[in-house]
């Protein structure tokens, strides 16, 4: 039996909310009330609505075999079959042709039931014997339950363009079983703020999908503590949530605002934790607190409090380069990282771990042993070491890591290409006549370097050695002599 929907008459007179049982004698469908009463509807009252959702239970062929005339055949005193008229192309989408048979034909064909005949449809005229089945062009000709489990993989943007599309896809996808996962696609997570998801809460809440959503995924979306504190008040059947690394995320006022919640919930995973927001120990605590008291048992979360300092964030287990995973909970400030190769080290071992300062920021530089003992850690002899996004100056031509703090002669054409000073020699490099447009003298458009990719040449006056952006202002003041200029000259020296 399918799933209760509105049926409605094809003179608007009918109308009625019930599930879809059979086809009865090949003119009627039998339908089943919301209170239990069973109805025959005859077929050609039905809507055009309605009939389109009939085919696309059984498909064309197969509703045309159950709604057609009886498998007889037919008798040897008149070998012709009936002709079907073909469709007129100014006929509605949904309109019935009538089926006329020739004056010998029996009384049972000439009374024969008008078949349905969709636009979208062959007309039976043009068909052949040999002719093969198309196959769909259209994702709504698929059956019902394939559509939903369609919908059931998409992201809430593709969800939401494919309801846009007709009338049954926007019946289709607003249904609990679609509904399961709310999740976005890469790319649009910056579009995600507080008043976008405001409006798809009203959405699903206006189609009474209170107990739909299960796992809400909204990592690096822009959105604050006011969006969770709705999405867990109307939607109180979440399993899991993830806020992972959103930038706009006050860890303080969430706090508040789950202390605030007053609702059962069915959560048993959350997850939070952030590289863009420094999360305060106090504030997972209490907010491990809130979600177990809501929920009324244990909760899983990605973040816990650093055992050592009690104040920072950290995994529950740490990764470390000789033992593997270790279930110890420390913070990147009580077990650093390695800044080159990433490497962490537990308590069991001997310090691994060596502090430094960077030559360009004011934060601490790691090195594990390893790495120190490598070349430096690549180092300046001048300015000493770098942490890795810091000292982003890498050669064009060797591919050596340079000093960031050191000058390094960059074209200002347009290539963004950067030479070190052993390099610089073997590229052609030229100044710019910023100098002879502007007059600034000792400014930094004077000792601007172009490249020869970049280098441009006047057209005019046929100069050269221009920058994309100078040429432009010099072609203004430069004008090409002309006839007339030349003979005033000529004139005037004579």
């Amino acid at each position: 039996m399918a799933a209760p929907r509105r049926w409605h008459g094809k003179d608007g007179m009918f109308e009625t909310n019930a599930s879809f049982i059979s086809v009865f004698q090949r003119t009627k469908v039998k339908l089943q009330k919301v209170s239990g009463g069973v109805i025959a509807v005859p077929i050609q009252r039905l809507s055009d609505l309605d009939i389109d959702y009939l085919i696309s239970l059984f498909g064309l062929d197969e509703w045309n075999k159950l709604t057609g005339p009886s498998n007889t055949a037919p008798s040897p005193r008149h070998p012709q079959a009936p002709t079907i008229l073909p469709i007129d192309s100014k006929s509605t989408p949904l309109e019935f042709s009538a089926s006329v048979s020739p004056p010998s034909a029996s009384r049972s064909l000439s009374l024969r039931r008008a078949q349905y005949q969709p636009k979208f449809a062959p007309s039976p005229s043009t068909t052949t014997s040999n002719s093969k089945p198309r196959s769909p062009r259209s994702l709504l000709r698929l059956p019902t339950n394939v559509i939903v489990v369609i919908g059931h993989h998409l992201d809430v943007r593709s969800r939401l363009e494919l309801s846009r599309t007709s009338r049954r896809a926007h019946a289709t996808i607003m249904v609990r079983d679609v509904w399961h996962w709310i999740d976005f696609a890469q790319g649009y997570h910056h579009q995600i703020t507080d008043r976008v998801f405001q409006k798809l809460t009203h959405l699903l809440l206006r189609f009474q999908l209170h107990y739909a959503p299960r796992h809400v995924i909204l990592d690096h979306a822009h959105i604050t503590a006011h969006s969770i504190g709705t999405l867990l008040n109307y939607f109180p059947a979440i399993q899991s949530l993830s806020l992972r690394h959103c930038p706009l995320m006050d860890y303080r006022q969430l706090t508040s605002t789950l202390e605030a919640l007053t609702c059962r919930l069915d959560i048993s995973a959350f997850e939070m934790i952030s590289r863009a927001t420094p999360i305060h120990g106090d504030d997972i605590n209490r907010i491990r607190a809130a979600l177990e008291h809501l929920a009324g048992h244990t909760v899983r979360m990605d973040c816990d409090v650093c055992d050592q300092c009690q104040v920072s964030a950290c995994t529950p287990s740490l990764t470390c380069l000789l033992c593997g995973d270790v279930p110890l909970k420390r913070c990147k400030a009580c077990a650093p990282t390695c800044d080159r190769c990433h490497a962490r080290f537990c308590h069991q071992h001997p310090p691994m771990m060596t502090r430094l300062d960077c030559g360009k920021c004011d934060r601490p530089l790691y090195l594990c042993n390893s790495c120190k003992g490598h070349s430096g850690g690549g180092g300046c002899p001048t300015h000493g070491l770098f942490h890795t996004r810091c000292r982003k100056s890498t050669c064009t031509g060797c591919g050596v890591m340079a000093c960031p703090m050191c000058d390094l002669a960059k074209c200002g054409g347009g290539c963004r290409s950067q030479w070190c000073t052993r390099c610089v020699p073997q590229v052609d490099l030229q100044h710019c006549k910023c100098i002879l447009i502007h007059g600034m003298v000792g400014s930094k458009m004077s000792k601007r370097l172009v490249c020869g990719q970049c280098r441009k040449t006047c057209p005019n006056c046929a100069s050269s050695v221009f920058c994309n952006r100078c040429l432009d202002i010099h072609q203004d003041e430069c004008m090409p002599s002309t006839p007339s200029t030349k003979k005033k000259g000529s004139s005037r020296k004579s």
